[in-house]
This record gives structure tokens, C-alpha cells and sequence, in this order.
């Protein structure tokens, strides 16, 4: 069994199409674990993303490397393209509060309240740090947090967890990273015990659930209403359904 490691982003990305999307995760299969260098022919993408348009995946490239996704340019002379995976700007989240103002504007009649031999120590955006100050006022590094990296199984059907998060998008109840990772470990444990992932993923999906759920862990009954279940209707509120169904749409003779 092979493993895909690829930024969670790449797959809640929203202006991702499938087709990208598909794409981008083949070419996250082929990176290494201390390079973001790759360079796969065409009919390796196209193979591993399930398109079978070269041209096509040639185009999804280019607009993966519009979107920010990568940076794409001719390989020597042998006329294949080498890939530089990186992650766009607009993903990278960072606190309100990281954000620092560096210019301070001074009354000219204030006086300022450093020393004016006073040394400053500034590097990169992670941390901003001020010392030699008259004052003991110090500015705490400002980490910034790291995503979290999503493992996807060869064997997960990456499209249609993609449309169970877009579902959970739509009923305005969207997953977090953490949230997705767990949901990613609990299907696998159920993979492994030999149930039918793609099946617990499409009930999921159709019942509007907000997990999925192993056969032994289908919704269950308490006081009579079915829980998890979108309907909520007693079993003899089911039960009368059923029979008034049977009076207007009789069995054929």
C-alpha cells in the first residue's frame, strides 16, 4: 500500500476543480521527503490523476501554477517539465494578531521613549524581537501556526471525501483540519477492519450526516425517534408511510 503525504490545503482548497485537484495530489506522490522538486512526464500524470487528455493535464499544470499551487518550467532539452511545489500566499494563514506595524509615527514634540543608541534585532515574519530598550518592554515571538499535514491512503477515494467536506460545507457546519485528519484515521481504522469505506462515505454524503458511520455504528433508536437519521420519524410514523404507500401504489398482479 502506498501512502500520499500532501498539505491538508490541497485538498479544502476551494478553487480547486476535481480535475486539479487530482492533479496537484499526483504531483505531491511524486515528491520526495526533502525536496520539492518533481518532474513526471505527462502520461505519468495523466496515468496516476485518472485523466486520460495529455493536452488537458499539460493545461491543469499551467492553472495549478496560476493558482500558486507550483512553478512549472521546461526540463533541459529533453523537452519534459520539472515541477516546484509550493503552497499559495491566500492559503497561509496567519493570526490577526502576527501582524505587525513597523512604522510608528512621533509627535515632534514627544519624546521618544528608546534609547537612541538602542540596538534592534529583526528577523524573518515568524518573530519580531526588541532588546537594548530603556523601557523592559519586550515583543514575544510570534509563531506562526503549521498546517497540518493530511495523509491520504491510496485506497480513499480522495473525490468523494472531497464532496462529504463540501457537504458539511453546505449545511454550514464546515470541517476544521483537525477535524478532517480524525475523520481520515477513523475511516481508516474502518478500512481495516474490512468495511466498506466508499459505501460508509456515499451514505454519509446522501443522509447528510456529520461523520460516517461503520455498519455496527448505524444510528441508532432511543424513545422511539431514529437518531442521525434526516427524517426523524418514529417507527410507526415509518410504519403508516409504508402502508399508505402500499394503498396508492398497489403491487402489480
Amino acid at each position: 500500500m502506498s501512502i500520499l503525504v500532501a498539505p491538508l490545503e490541497a485538498l479544502t482548497d476551494s478553487l480547486l476543480s476535481d480535475p486539479e485537484r487530482r492533479v496537484l495530489l499526483a504531483l505531491f506522490s511524486y515528491r520526495g521527503k526533502v525536496t520539492e522538486l518533481v518532474f513526471p512526464s505527462l502520461d505519468a500524470l495523466a496515468d496516476r490523476s485518472l485523466i486520460k487528455d495529455k493536452t488537458r493535464v499539460s493545461k491543469i499544470t499551467t492553472s495549478l501554477a496560476n493558482k500558486g499551487w507550483l512553478t512549472k518550467k521546461k526540463k533541459g532539452f529533453t523537452g519534459c517539465n520539472q515541477y516546484t511545489m509550493c503552497m499559495p500566499e491566500r492559503l497561509t494563514n496567519l493570526d490577526s494578531d502576527a501582524k505587525l506595524v513597523l512604522d510608528t509615527k512621533l509627535d515632534s514634540d514627544t519624546k521618544p521613549n528608546l534609547d537612541s543608541d538602542a540596538k534592534y534585532d529583526v528577523g524573518t515574519t515568524d518573530q519580531v524581537q526588541v532588546t537594548h530598550q530603556v523601557t523592559n518592554h519586550i515583543n514575544k515571538p510570534i509563531k506562526k501556526k503549521s498546517a497540518i499535514a493530511l495523509v491520504i491512503p491510496e485506497w480513499l477515494d480522495g473525490e468523494l471525501l472531497s464532496d462529504f467536506i463540501d457537504m458539511r460545507k453546505a449545511k454550514k457546519n464546515p470541517m476544521t483540519q483537525k477535524a478532517i485528519s480524525l475523520l481520515i484515521t477513523k475511516i481508516t481504522k474502518a478500512f481495516n477492519a474490512g468495511h466498506d469505506t466508499t459505501l460508509m462515505l456515499e451514505n454519509a454524503i446522501v443522509g447528510g450526516w456529520q461523520s460516517v458511520y461503520t455498519p455496527k455504528d448505524n444510528p441508532k433508536q432511543s424513545n422511539g425517534v431514529v437518531i442521525n437519521q434526516p427524517s426523524g420519524f418514529t417507527p410507526k410514523q415509518i410504519k403508516t408511510q409504508r402502508f399508505t404507500q402500499s394503498i396508492l401504489n398497489p403491487p402489480e398482479w
